[in-house]
């Protein structure tokens, strides 16, 4: 379907009851509409090697959002796709440049093992006259294309449900944990593995305090351990983020309030304490 508007490009876009949009069109309609300006300052292709010296070629689009940018990086003779979303107040190219850090750390990371054998494997998956099985860790992104079909993603290649559910009975007997992310989300990198990890609210209190009683004593909080303390609670900030994605939204909020009543209640001598954490924490649960 062609875009209504320029009656150009191929639609990408569709908002109920106001129309059709190819990403250019929309763009302009966001940027007029919020009175927000468009970023033309950038490079539209980038290619990256993986570790194998293959070469991957993708084009950088973004798309305007109410609150900032959604940068986008597609495959262009493939499949991949990696998203960053930044706020209007970051330095765009910062931003572009994480995206190809994050493009790198997607590519490196392979959920699939090609197979050298020669033998047919009943429950491989064949891929361009490839065969590939599973490895016990890994990502998929669930895929749907134009003809109204679903499948996956993996490793940059499509894969349907039936051929996906083939492969998996690799692993008979086994127990699959899953979890799914947005696509701005962080990648699983090489090395990488998930593993249990609670979003209890009083387990999460009780780990942040356990962290904060490693450096405050008596209610103080020394000037020359304030470093090391705002560095030891980033992970009670990665707990809060981890539980507004995957927990009670009103469990998070009252664990994010108790928090900052504790650090708020800390004597010392700091510029940076607690503010650093406490702002990290609102930004996270909006508050």
């Amino acid at each position: 379907m062609i875009c209504q508007h320029c009656n150009t490009s191929e639609v990408e876009i569709r908002i109920e009851e106001i129309g059709d949009f190819c990403l250019d069109c929309y763009n302009t309609f966001v940027s007029e509409t919020y009175d927000i300006k468009t970023y033309d300052q950038y490079s539209k292709s980038l290619t990256v090697y993986d570790e194998y010296n293959k070469l991957y070629k993708f084009k950088i689009i973004y798309e305007l959002l109410p609150e900032g940018y959604c940068w986008i990086a597609k495959e262009i003779e493939g499949n991949y796709e990696f998203e960053v979303i930044a706020d209007f107040d970051e330095d765009q190219q910062i931003i572009i440049k994480y995206l190809q850090s994050k493009i790198m750390k997607g590519i490196a990371k392979k959920s699939l093992e090609i197979l050298d054998n020669t033998t047919d494997i009943i429950n491989a998956l064949k891929i361009e006259g490839k065969q590939f099985m599973l490895n016990s860790v890994g990502s998929v992104k669930v895929d749907y294309d134009n003809e109204a079909e679903f499948g996956m993603i993996i490793d940059g290649k499509k894969v349907s449900f039936n051929d996906f559910a083939a492969a998996i009975s690799s692993y008979e007997g086994f127990v699959m944990d899953y979890q799914f992310r947005d696509i701005s989300d962080e990648v699983l990198e090489k090395d990488m593995i998930l593993k249990q990890y609670t979003i209890n609210k009083d387990k999460l209190y009780k780990a942040f305090k356990k962290r904060l009683g490693w450096f405050v004593k008596e209610n103080y909080l020394n000037a020359n351990r304030v470093d090391d303390c705002i560095e030891a609670l980033m992970d009670t900030v990665s707990d809060i983020e981890l539980s507004i994605r995957y927990g009670d939204l009103e469990e998070t909020l009252e664990l994010a309030n108790r928090i900052i009543e504790k650090l708020e209640r800390v004597e010392h001598n700091s510029y940076d304490f607690p503010s650093s954490i406490v702002n990290r924490i609102r930004n996270i649960v909006d508050l």
